[in-house]
């Protein structure tokens, strides 16, 4: 009996090393850090370098500027940029809505002047056809790459990000200052049906909403349906970058952000953001911060920053640079890094996240 008790102890004793890593006790620091994904078939003949963020190695990869773009966006505006499908890229270059195409030998200008826009137009991609914006009448309209047609998608002035959820048949349409409304889409580009209001004004907002955020400078929505506004906020005295997350039917579920300027992860002035299935990026270019800030789309915690020193192979000090980002497939996001002097043309890249 005595034997049979103690070989039943035996295995229980086995059986619990079993759900113990080593039966040591767990991790011992001996696991290392996540390698870099391999790089892609599309991007292996770019220049790349490696950028180190929160114990992870991701690669950025340089494109060559054929196109001679300057963004000049000397006010550091969102929404600069945007991309449709895998290789169209597009631009608000002076208020002229310009395509261009990359490859393994860099940007390619394809059309320097597609339509002419109105003053600091946002422009954004539906990610797989075409991209909306506001024309020089003050009209949002919609240009299909393949078509090349130019459609009237609704006769006002709004900006307009679709929702890539379902059907992507749902967007967002705000004005500068106004509430942020969700509307249907007809025929993938006419504004339809409106939805209802998902973010009120900051002006018709409650004093203990976390969402300060006085107007948005880039707004991007995710296949979840989630949206995220990314935009500066006065508070007290202070200005500082927040972005505001909210659920397909504008319930809102965090503010990322530090209040406090004097906070060493806070962001100063925010100029736009971007997308992937695991991050949020954000580019911050203000003259004492210049960097890009990754955070983790579930927690909204920070992971790391990034200087736009360490973007580029330019160390030239230049308290003018900011930074243009844009969603692109497969977790990547493209970014354009502008010195705002007439003989310095911008420089692109995408990072692979």
């Amino acid at each position: 009996m005595l034997k049979k008790r103690m070989a039943m102890g035996i295995l229980a004793g086995l059986l619990a090393c079993s759900f113990i890593a080593g039966c040591g006790g767990g991790d011992k620091g001996t696991s290392e850090p996540p390698k870099p994904k391999p790089i892609a078939a599309d991007l292996k003949d770019l220049p790349n370098k490696d950028i180190k963020a929160g114990g992870r190695t991701f690669k950025l990869f340089a494109l060559k500027n054929n196109s001679k773009v300057r963004l000049e966006n000397s006010y550091g505006k969102g929404m600069k940029l945007a991309v449709v499908g895998r290789d169209m890229i597009y631009a608000n270059v002076k208020d002229r809505l310009v395509q261009m195409q990359w490859d393994k030998d860099g940007l390619r200008m394809l059309d320097n002047n597609v339509d002419a826009l109105s003053g600091n137009a946002k422009i954004s991609s539906d990610g797989t056809r075409g991209i909306f914006y506001n024309n020089k009448r003050m009209r949002l309209n919609y240009f299909d790459s393949e078509t090349k047609r130019i459609e009237e998608a609704q006769g006002r002035f709004n900006n307009l990000v679709v929702i890539p959820k379902g059907n992507a048949d749902k967007a967002l349409i705000w004005m500068n200052q106004g509430d942020m409304r969700k509307v249907e889409l007809r025929n993938g580009y006419r504004v339809g049906k409106d939805l209802g209001t998902v973010r009120k004004e900051s002006r018709s907002r409650d004093a203990d909403d976390k969402d300060k955020i006085n107007i948005p400078q880039s707004v991007v929505a995710d296949r979840n349906g989630d949206f995220y506004v990314g935009g500066n906020a006065r508070i007290g005295t202070q200005d500082v970058g927040l972005v505001s997350v909210y659920d397909f039917n504008g319930k809102q579920k965090r503010v990322i952000g530090k209040e406090k300027r004097e906070d060493s992860k806070a962001m100063h002035n925010l100029t736009d953001i971007a997308l992937t299935d695991e991050y949020l990026v954000v580019s911050d270019s203000s003259v004492d911060n210049q960097q890009l800030f990754i955070y983790r789309k579930s927690t909204g915690m920070l992971l790391d920053t990034v200087s736009y020193k360490d973007l580029t192979d330019n160390k030239e000090v230049d308290s003018n640079i900011w930074v243009n980002l844009s969603n692109m497939p497969d977790n990547r996001v493209l970014l354009s890094l502008s010195r705002g002097r007439k003989n310095v043309d911008d420089e692109f890249f995408i990072l692979q996240l």
